[in-house]
């Protein structure tokens, strides 16, 4: 069911793209808002609410610096903000108060 599913919501986003950027974007942010919310649920791992946080943070960053972007590379930005997630998540395991089980799991 779930392989249906993303089968539906990449032919959807791709038939987007065709239509209009703005529906391109709209399809992007509801794959992007399914992913997060629904990710570390599907892991069962604890601390899934703080990283999904980092994950929404760094989705909606890298979709402002791509949508103002006006250039060839316009994905470049999308780096930087991968490397600063990254932190962001090593950063939150180390905070977490719950003597931190499934590290590795939780950083997915």
């Amino acid at each position: 069911m779930i392989a249906v599913a993303a089968a539906a919501l990449v032919t959807a986003t791709a038939l987007a793209a065709l239509a209009a950027p703005f529906v391109l974007l709209l399809a992007v942010l509801l794959a992007q808002g399914l992913l997060v919310s629904r990710w570390f649920v599907a892991l069962g791992v604890p601390g899934g609410g703080g990283g999904a946080v980092v994950a929404g943070g760094a989705a909606l960053a890298a979709d402002l610096l791509v949508v103002l972007r006006d250039e060839r590379r316009a994905l470049a930005p999308v780096a930087g903000v991968l490397g600063v997630a990254m932190l962001a998540a090593l950063i939150h395991q180390l905070v977490r108060r719950d003597g931190r089980p499934g590290v590795t799991a939780s950083m997915a």
